[in-house]
């Protein structure tokens, strides 16, 4: 099915946003997998303040725009830095 999804082009249509944030999701389910308990309710405790973090750093990136015709776009981007940073960073601490 993914091949035929990628055959087609519809792989490409996705928004590079929801591929990280689906790539972030997956992590976590590795982590649930090989994490102590205890590791893993500190991760998500962890994850809670880096999401709240990066709704502030979102927020902020659309105030820049004043409400323009680019905000949204410029928010987008911002998340999706964030969230490829955040697996990028949990993905390092896989090692």
């Amino acid at each position: 099915m993914d091949d035929e999804r990628e055959a087609y082009g519809f792989e490409s249509s996705i928004p590079e946003g929801y591929k990280w944030q689906d790539l972030l999701e997956e992590i976590y389910a590795y982590f649930y997998t090989v994490m102590s308990p205890d590791e893993y309710t500190d991760l998500m405790e962890n994850d809670t303040e880096w999401r709240a973090e990066r709704e502030k750093a979102i927020e902020a990136e659309g105030a820049l725009w004043e409400g323009g015709s680019g905000a949204p776009m410029a928010m987008n981007s911002v998340g999706t830095s964030y969230t490829r940073d955040r697996c990028n960073l949990l993905i390092s601490n896989m090692e």
